[in-house]
């Protein structure tokens, strides 16, 4: 779902308080605030009207950002619109924006959960995890890499990952590659040897906000603290805003900022360092399983 669609389903490209923000177009402020002064019997001033969307990082009115019961609900369920919640159908508060407008429900219905499976990858899947990545080469914000390594590559790829770590593939119910997730030594050191980086990439027509990436980390954490390691990092491209609100969504700590670590594309790009610890570190660890050992 596209993110102006809003917690309650209504979709925020389309309101005229986000508009007027975005256009800084201070007469429209003015109209929307009577609108709302008059059918909330409230006083809402022009100057209350700034808001660039519901679920965006931008800024809300304060009803929307304080006071509105539907988004607190699906704030505090961490939930990503009512679309997650099973009373979507049932609920007493949606229902009070969804009777007068059928098009909020329909964008919730439209977001209902996909039918995927989490599987450890063949060789056979070279081919799509080579088209997934290969769908982020050409963006400064992803990944450093800037060409795209050959199918060949990836089937050598997976094969030697899952000797060691999980590599893991998000299959829909037609069969069609939705994700991928993969593990990497985090360095060369024997010491280091506990610690996994790992990779995630969803397929750019991959249905978002559907647990896809959620379900790939849960089986990923799974599979490494059944061998026995201890943390997992993921190392970001820091304007990759999507991946550090996954990651923290995840339970990641921010670990490191590295400025300035890449060129590409005419542009000096940051990484950021996220951590989380999957194992005890309390006594001295065994050495990791092979992934096979551990299954």
């Amino acid at each position: 779902m596209k993110e102006f669609i809003a917690c309650c389903g209504l979709d925020c490209e389309t309101c005229e308080a986000r508009i007027a923000t975005i256009n800084n177009d201070d007469a429209l402020r003015e109209s929307v605030a009577k609108k709302w002064s008059d059918f909330n019997k409230v006083k809402i001033t022009p100057q209350m009207i700034n808001c660039e969307g519901c679920r965006t990082n931008g800024i809300k009115t304060d009803y929307c950002q304080y006071l509105c019961s539907i988004r607190k609900c699906v704030m505090a369920k961490k939930f990503d619109t009512c679309a997650d919640c099973d009373k979507l159908n049932t609920c007493g508060t949606l229902k009070m924006i969804t009777m007068y407008n059928q098009d909020a429900l329909d964008n919730l219905r439209g977001t209902e959960k996909a039918e995927f499976k989490i599987r450890l990858a063949t060789e056979g899947d070279a081919q799509a995890v080579h088209d997934i990545y290969g769908s982020y080469v050409p963006l400064d914000y992803v990944t450093f890499t800037v060409e795209n390594p050959s199918v060949d590559h990836y089937r050598k790829k997976i094969a030697e990952t899952l000797e060691k770590y999980p590599f893991l593939v998000a299959e829909g119910a037609d069969k069609k590659i939705l994700g991928y997730a993969c593990g990497s030594p985090l360095r060369p050191h024997d010491a280091y040897q506990w610690n996994v980086e790992w990779t995630i990439m969803l397929a750019s027509d991959a249905p978002r906000r559907q647990g896809i990436a959620t379900a790939l980390y849960k089986e990923f954490a799974r599979l490494l603290a059944l061998q026995g390691y201890r943390y997992i990092y993921g190392v970001l491209v820091d304007a990759n805003q999507a991946s550090v609100a996954l990651h923290k969504k995840l339970g990641f700590k921010e670990a490191g900022h590295f400025e300035s670590a890449g060129f590409k594309m005419g542009k000096w790009r940051g990484t950021l360092w996220y951590v989380k610890e999957i194992g005890s570190s309390n006594e001295p660890p065994k050495k990791p399983l092979a992934l096979s050992e551990a299954m």
